[in-house]
């Protein structure tokens, strides 16, 4: 079963809402007319009522006097009726045509209206007890017909119902309108998000014309496709310059096979040749290994041992060990600081070397590379620094990705596979630390930190 959009969600709710309030707004009016009419009635009543004892006080209680002068003053009241009785005996002293009184209005409190019914109409009356200034007491009985207000009440009742009807419908059609046109902005995300392919992937929302509502919702799925985007440029990048790296060993080696087999050769020109090839093969197995290695760490496979490490003693190591290859380049190395941090010191001693390594190859001859140590508040921090023209900024957020290259010059060592800060990036991200370089006037340095121990 398809569910309900979320259109129509919010229409039903908005129609829901809006025909609460209105029956509540209808119910409350229908309640004051019908007080109103009420409040009338009972002035109505009262002023009769009113009339009755005037007439008792201007007859001085002779009740023949009293129903002539009734009879003169309420004559053109229709739907007025009243009824004059001895209290005690019942006997009558006046009553206007056609008045009939229930029984339990003579038992009502004095001035205390009931509303009856009797021949097919309603009726309100009050009764009340009166006398002349020397007559004995009366009871006098005063109703209203209602018949014209009932008219009223009942056409203003189907008025009413009609106009909240219409009043509902017309909300629904609104709540929908306003509904749909307020959920446009998520039709838009949808529209865009059906229209993104690997070609489409600079798109993005206008946060402008969206309500704050859907602004961080917006902002999200940019920076989503933002993500995808950069992403997708890495891969095919990475598709690049793997199908690159890969390309020339292979055709180092297809070459060299080629001329060996060209024409008969002796045994040391074969030996020579398989020396040759046996480098593009090392050459390839470090790549293809460092490859796996970088996989297994951005999958969270690569999980160091918790351990104390400290940073100076492994990095002396690595000093006395790349010396060689130092005064080789003309290059001296150096530490400076001491700290200590959590980690395995295996796989932090090759992401130590790999940086060592690439500053030696960027380094001009007759420079220091300083190997700085320093601990902070809750991270030990390594940089190693190496005096050399500028990175341009352009590059800096790109270094630490595989095969990634700022310039021809900085990889011009056969030995490199292009994954060096790519793994120092890998080992130090699966420690929980996070990699940095900057380039300050005349230097290149670059460092990561980790949790201190």
């Amino acid at each position: 079963m398809k569910r309900p959009s979320l259109t129509l969600r919010l229409a039903a709710l908005f129609a829901a809402v809006s025909a609460a309030v209105l029956l509540a707004v209808g119910g409350v009016i229908w309640r004051q007319i019908d007080e109103h009419f009420e409040q009338l009635d009972l002035m109505e009543l009262h002023a009769r009522m009113a009339a009755v004892r005037k007439a008792f006080d201007e007859s001085g209680g002779n009740q023949a006097d009293v129903a002539a002068h009734l009879g003169h003053s309420l004559p053109g009241h229709a739907s007025v009726e009243v009824r004059v009785e001895d209290p005690v005996s019942g006997a009558l002293i006046y009553a206007s045509p056609g008045a009939a009184f229930p029984d339990r209005l003579r038992a009502e409190p004095e001035g205390h209206s009931i509303v009856w019914e009797a021949a097919g109409e309603r009726y309100r009356g009050i009764a009340a007890m009166t006398s002349g200034t020397k007559g004995s007491p009366a009871r006098a009985l005063v109703s209203l017909n209602l018949a014209h207000h009932a008219d009223f009440l009942v056409t203003f009742r189907h008025t009413l119902i009609g106009a909240l009807m219409l009043g509902i419908v017309f909300s629904s059609l609104l709540g929908w309108w306003v509904a749909n046109r307020g959920l446009r902005p998520v039709a838009e995300m949808a529209a865009l998000a059906r229209r993104i392919s690997a070609e489409s992937l600079h798109d993005r929302l206008e946060l402008a014309t969206l309500p704050a509502e859907l602004a961080e919702l917006g902002a999200a799925f940019n920076a989503m496709l933002a993500r995808l985007e950069d992403s997708f440029r890495r891969l095919s990048d990475f598709s690049s310059d793997i199908a690159h790296e890969l390309r020339t060993p292979i055709s180092n080696l297809l070459v060299q096979t080629q001329v060996a087999v060209s024409q008969v050769r002796s045994a040391d020109e074969y030996r020579e040749t398989l020396y040759s090839s046996l480098e593009e093969y090392e050459r390839l197995a470090r790549m293809v290994a460092d490859m796996l290695f970088i996989a297994q760490a951005e999958n969270g496979l690569v999980v160091p041992q918790r351990k104390v490490v400290c940073l100076e003693d492994e990095v002396d190591q690595l000093i006395e060990f790349y010396s060689p290859l130092a005064e080789e380049a003309g290059v001296s190395l150096r530490r400076v600081g001491e700290a200590n941090c959590l980690g395995e010191a295996s796989l932090l001693r090759r992401a130590v070397a790999n940086l060592l390594v690439n500053a030696i190859r960027h380094t001009v001859a007759g420079g220091e590379i300083q190997v700085r140590l320093m601990c902070l508040d809750a991270e030990s921090e390594l940089a190693v620094e190496n005096p050399g023209e500028a990175i341009h900024p352009q590059h800096l957020p790109r270094l630490f990705d595989r095969f990634y290259r700022a310039d021809a010059s900085r990889h011009r060592d056969s030995e490199s596979t292009g994954l060096g800060l790519a793994i120092v990036k890998s080992i130090v991200e699966a420690h929980g630390g996070q990699v940095w370089v900057n380039t300050p006037p005349g230097f290149n340095v670059f460092g990561f930190r980790l949790p201190a121990a």
